[in-house]
């Protein structure tokens, strides 16, 4: 064993020390501004229910719930995609990057 840890699939909201990280471990996490969400982006421009990400075997697959602005991965607007590492998924006006080992 080399010491090296998987975090798994996860968003991180922020960089640095303002840096959040939301772990992907159910087998669908809502994300939006009410509380009853388990990623709560408390932000005008997100809706209140705002997306879904649904695991998939071992991927992770966003889907907009109907929202106001949209969901948009790398720029583009989607209505349900897969992710991959790297990928920047904008909710409204805030941005979240997503990651896997």
């Amino acid at each position: 064993m080399d010491g090296s840890r998987s975090e798994g699939p996860r968003i991180e909201l922020g960089s640095g020390a303002t840096r959040v990280v939301f772990p992907l471990v159910l087998r669908e996490t809502l994300i939006g501004r009410i509380d009853s969400n388990h990623v709560v982006l408390d932000h005008a421009s997100v809706s209140r229910i705002h997306a879904r990400l649904h695991r998939v075997g071992d991927r992770i697959e966003l889907e907009d719930c109907g929202s106001s602005l949209g969901s948009q991965v790398n720029g583009e607007l989607v209505d349900r995609v897969f992710l991959k590492h790297g990928d920047v998924v904008k909710l409204g006006a805030v941005s979240l990057l997503f990651l896997e080992d």
